[in-house]
């Protein structure tokens, strides 16, 4: 079914430019490169444990977390359910993320950029970190990006042609986007201000597109939303407040920094766009004239309120609720930035240099393929957070202690957060991670089939034990301890330390023992 369309709307809707074999090409290369790019790069997966605290969370499928919505840990949890848990299977998945945002912002682009300008604006993501750098670690921030970019194209296709196939697209995906991180409220409510800027947008706001949109919207996130409310809030709380108690001098200087970091993070895009310029080429040094045409439109100007308004709607939210800014938060506005850019290229020089365009970007990745061994020894040299720390080898070391007294595979662990949420990961059973000694509260750990297999402690320091012991409920023995050496040229200590126990949840043989 169509709504109808006014003759203001048949006037104003363009056609559309063809998307470029090329650019699809490009984006094709550019999956592959960030799934191998940081694998050669990188001793763990991330250095913050973000992409093993996503499956932790993701095979509980609980409909809430206690940092974030649920969305991002149940796609890597159905990843895994297919495909081998393994470094570089996780990495392929990041990458398709960024190749599916990527190939979503060439189906934005097409409203405005030529075949030529696509490449151009593939070229752009390539190198701008928000969409490479940064999104190759999965978690809350880069899961957004599909979502974010899905959520702008049907809203663009909601005015173009309104149908109710499109409509129902901008829900879920709109669901999507807030089910991934609540940070996507900022883009509904961009959207929402520029459905209420013009006559066109403001016709198909009170129509029943928007209703059955927010209908769509409404029953998909209506799990999440009665699970917050049986759970106290508690990530709506983080992220208002998680990031850390911010004096309102904290809170000032992580506005500014977020406010300078945007720009920074667009820089590298720029000065591609700047190798495709020579001395005298004819052309102005930024065809305003047709970012103008572009971003007058009613579309043109959802771009604009999605790409650049989002960043001071995020910064006044931010006030309000009193929650300080990080820089990265903003991975997913990214995904039309390369658009704008663009924009500001001659459209000349874009079909001038075409195979300029194609050649910086395969030369770009294959220059950072190139010193991958470099920045792999400075990373792991740096040792920053966890970059140096040997987490799957540690893994598997408790997961030997282990073995080698009890028969049947590690089905529950807990203990220090790195090396658990490192054992749920690499461990062949994928255990469930529990919090702590209570499990009336951890629905993913029932107490019947915990008592059944046991529970593995990991910890660095042997007095962690003791936290179990005091609870009547279990009782522990001790696996014994393991070195593990670091990697080789890596910086930090020279060898880690495990320890591990088998805790055992008896509260009937502990209630005898009492009486």
């Amino acid at each position: 079914m169509v709504a109808p369309m006014s003759v203001e709307d048949a006037r104003t809707r363009t056609p559309l430019h063809p998307i470029s074999p090329a650019a699809l090409a490009l984006v094709g290369c550019a999956t592959l490169f960030w799934a191998v790019y940081p694998h050669l790069t990188q001793l763990n997966l991330d250095n913050f444990r973000d992409m093993l605290e996503n499956h932790v969370w993701g095979i509980r499928w609980q409909w809430g977390n206690s940092k974030h919505p649920p969305l991002f840990g149940w796609l890597t949890a159905l990843w895994f359910d297919i495909f081998p848990r393994t470094d570089f299977s996780y990495r392929l998945f990041a990458a398709l993320n960024i190749g599916l945002t990527l190939v979503t912002m060439l189906a934005i682009a097409r409203r405005f950029l030529t075949p030529d300008q696509q490449r151009a604006a593939v070229m752009v993501a390539i190198v701008i970190p928000p969409l490479g750098f940064v999104a190759f670690t999965y978690n809350a921030n880069s899961a957004m990006l599909p979502f974010w970019a899905g959520t702008i194209l049907f809203y663009l296709r909601v005015i173009e042609r309104r149908q109710w196939s499109d409509a129902a697209a901008l829900g879920a995906l709109a669901a999507g986007a807030i089910l991934s991180k609540y940070f996507a409220g900022v883009l509904l409510l961009a959207l929402f201000c520029h459905a209420l800027s013009t006559r066109r947008t403001r016709t198909i706001l009170a129509s029943r597109l928007t209703l059955l949109a927010a209908f769509v919207f409404c029953l998909l996130v209506a799990p999440h939303v009665l699970w917050l409310f049986r759970n106290d809030f508690t990530p709506i709380t983080f992220a208002a407040a998680g990031q850390g108690n911010a004096t309102a001098m904290t809170q000032a200087l992580r506005q500014l920094e977020f406010l300078i970091a945007q720009p920074l993070y667009a820089l590298p895009g720029l000065a591609m766009l700047g190798l495709l310029r020579r001395p005298g080429d004819g052309a102005p040094l930024f065809d305003l004239g047709q970012a103008r045409a572009a971003l007058g439109t009613v579309k043109g100007q959802a771009l604009v309120w999605a790409g650049l308004l989002t960043v001071p709607v995020a910064m006044l939210l931010a006030l309000i609720v009193g929650s300080p800014l990080t820089s990265n938060w903003t991975v997913p506005v990214f995904c039309v930035v390369p658009i704008l850019l663009v924009l500001l290229l001659p459209a000349g020089i874009a079909a001038r240099m075409r195979r300029w365009t194609v050649g910086l970007s395969l030369g770009f990745m294959a220059l950072m393929l190139a010193i991958s061994p470099i920045i792999r020894a400075e990373i792991i040299g740096r040792a920053a957070v966890n970059a140096a720390v040997p987490l799957a080898a540690i893994a598997t070391a408790a997961g030997d202690l282990w073995t080698a007294s009890h028969d049947g595979p590690v089905a529950f662990v807990a203990g220090d957060n790195d090396a658990v949420y490192a054992a749920s990961f690499y461990l062949p059973a994928g255990p469930q991670v529990v919090r702590d000694p209570d499990l009336s509260s951890q629905p993913w750990a029932p107490a019947d089939e915990v008592a059944a297999h046991g529970l593995l402690i990991i910890c660095s320091d042997p007095a962690c034990i003791t936290a179990w012991d005091a609870h009547l409920d279990w009782q522990s023995e001790a696996l014994g301890s393991a070195t593990v050496p670091t990697v080789s040229g890596a910086g930090g200590p020279e060898r880690y330390t495990v320890h591990a126990w088998r805790a055992v949840f008896t509260p009937a043989t502990r209630m005898e023992q009492d009486q």
